[in-house]
């Protein structure tokens, strides 16, 4: 892909040129979203990426199942400081609101810095433009 494009153009896909597929995958797939926009940082050699990444999704289409079989509509993501948490949620958010702009979503963190930073990100991200090499 050549040039610049708005990232909520690249999630909707409405471009009918050579990169439509990868415009298909990254809707249809929050991985494969990940990957396209960070693909040095989730990488196949990170399984928990790839895990989180799947669970939200799942989260997001509404198949996400409790232990007792009900179905989830909130997670609670909990491991290690510098694991990918708050980036990949930053891409999932930009996903979600690619997919479905009247979406609305809460984020939580421990403090207000955080948060700041969080919905920045999203905004930004939303704003931003995407260059492929």
């Amino acid at each position: 892909m050549a040039g610049k494009e708005n990232l909520l153009a690249y999630l909707v896909g409405k471009d009918d040129g050579p990169e439509a597929e990868r415009y298909r995958q990254a809707r249809d797939s929050f991985w494969d979203y990940c990957r396209q926009m960070n693909p040095a940082f989730f990488r196949e050699d990170r399984p928990h990426l790839r895990e989180m990444a799947e669970t939200l999704q799942a989260l997001e289409e509404g198949t996400l199942k409790a232990p007792d079989g009900s179905v989830c509509r909130r997670l609670a993501i909990s491991e290690p400081p510098r694991h990918g948490k708050s980036y990949t949620m930053t891409l999932f958010n930009q996903w979600c609101f690619g997919r479905n702009p009247q979406d609305r979503i809460i984020n939580v963190s421990y403090n207000e810095l955080l948060s700041g930073r969080f919905s920045k990100g999203v905004r930004d991200g939303i704003d931003a433009t995407k260059i492929d090499p």
